[in-house]
């Protein structure tokens, strides 16, 4: 199943050439060329970094925690964990307070006391000297989270505890020898929990349905959750290629609503007004669609004919207007209105841990990113080729 969670946000790019800090880049073999002369601005050391909903402030995994840098100031970074180290990038709660992030724990499995490190989610809030473990999961399933735009939710990848699904997969242990070991495991359903941010009760959400639910993500309103679904074979032995679709989970009747039914769908990414969600379409090229999230109106933006867009690299610009992917490299736009593809920025030399990941700046002209270096980059997006109507204000 790790293949499969991977195929929603990770997809292997050939590297390209980028200058150093303050040159002006040329054209790779690729064909792609710097569209502005826009400096970077370097945080410093880091990776899977996420703005603050005001834009004032970073947040990124560094070393063995986690940082907030405020680009501009002479300040060192604040660190605001410190314990471990995550993989995904942390979410910040929408009044700028704190986060929520995915880190190990430690977590009893056995009787003898022993404790094995799982990753689990925290809620840090700044200036208290101690985060707080909100999930207590045995298992390695938790991958995603998201948080309610009132502030009051959570919501996190978890493992099916009580129900009786279960997907073979295959890991590798170490013999005795030193000489890797391949078996077949076992393994629940990942499902969705719902975690109350104020007294940190939890919830698992369709807990008896026969499916594999992750990368939530709330609605506007925070009353329901749009999510991936799989279903169908799962057995990674088998070398399934199981059904993968979109649905929404009201919060207050509990009804699961499909909103996509073709099997083949990626990357879903809700726009900022919560009417419509971007998704990558297809198991060959990757089509880029829009659909309404009642499940109407299925309309495709661009052909992955063209362009190969890298899945989990969606983003909306905050008017709605563009939808911006990674495409070798590289940050292009595509309206609604299907004009575009147009280049924002040139090779950025993405790399590292979660090499795609990038976050796009509330006001939709700069993105945070890793680079190669290991360093934490804002980078300006160049706008100049796409539409006027298209630009950000």
């Amino acid at each position: 199943m790790n293949s499969l969670r991977r195929t929603l946000c990770v997809l292997a790019v050939a590297p390209l050439l980028l200058a150093a800090d303050g040159q002006t880049a040329t054209a790779d073999e690729s064909g792609v060329q710097p569209t502005s002369e826009l400096a970077p601005v370097v945080c410093g050391p880091g990776y899977s970094a996420a703005w603050s909903p005001t834009g004032d402030r970073v947040a990124c995994w560094r070393g063995s925690g986690l940082c907030v840098y405020t680009p501009g100031a002479e300040d060192a970074p604040v660190r605001v964990a410190t314990e471990m180290h995550g993989d995904l990038a942390p979410v910040w709660l929408p009044d700028g307070s704190g986060l929520v992030a995915i880190y190990p724990a430690r977590i009893d499995t056995a009787s003898d006391g022993v404790n094995v490190l799982y990753p689990n989610l925290h809620l840090i809030r700044l200036g208290d000297e101690e985060p707080v473990q909100l999930t207590s999961f045995p298992s390695s399933s938790s991958r995603c989270a998201a948080v309610s735009p009132d502030g009051r939710w959570a919501v996190v990848e978890g493992p099916k505890l009580g129900a009786p699904y279960t997907y073979q997969t295959t890991v590798t242990s170490m013999t005795l020898q030193g000489e890797g070991e391949r078996r077949v495991v076992s393994l629940p359903y990942d499902g969705l929990w719902l975690v109350d941010l104020r007294t940190g009760s939890q919830e698992a959400l369709m807990e008896e349905h026969k499916a594999f639910e992750t990368v939530p993500m709330f609605t506007t309103d925070s009353s329901s959750i749009v999510f991936t679904r799989f279903t169908g074979n799962l057995d990674v032995t088998d070398d399934a290629k199981p059904d993968i679709d979109i649905a929404r989970y009201d919060l207050a009747t509990k009804a699961v609503t499909a909103i996509t039914r073709t099997g083949r769908i990626v990357s879903p990414e809700l726009s900022p007004d919560g009417r419509w969600v971007a998704y990558i379409r297809g198991r060959g090229p990757n089509d880029l669609w829009v659909i309404n999230t009642d499940g109407r109106r299925p309309t495709q933006i661009e052909t992955g004919e063209r362009y190969l867009m890298c899945p989990g690299t969606l983003r909306w610009t905050p008017d709605g207007k563009c939808i911006l992917f990674e495409c070798n490299d590289a940050i292009y736009g595509v309206g609604l209105d299907h004009l575009g593809p147009f280049p924002l920025t040139g090779a950025l030399q993405m790399g590292g841990r979660w090499a795609d990941h990038y976050d796009l700046h509330p006001d939709g002209k700069r993105i945070v990113y890793a680079r190669k270096d290991g360093n934490i980059v804002i980078m300006p997006l160049d706008w100049s080729q796409a539409p006027a109507h298209l630009r950000p204000e």
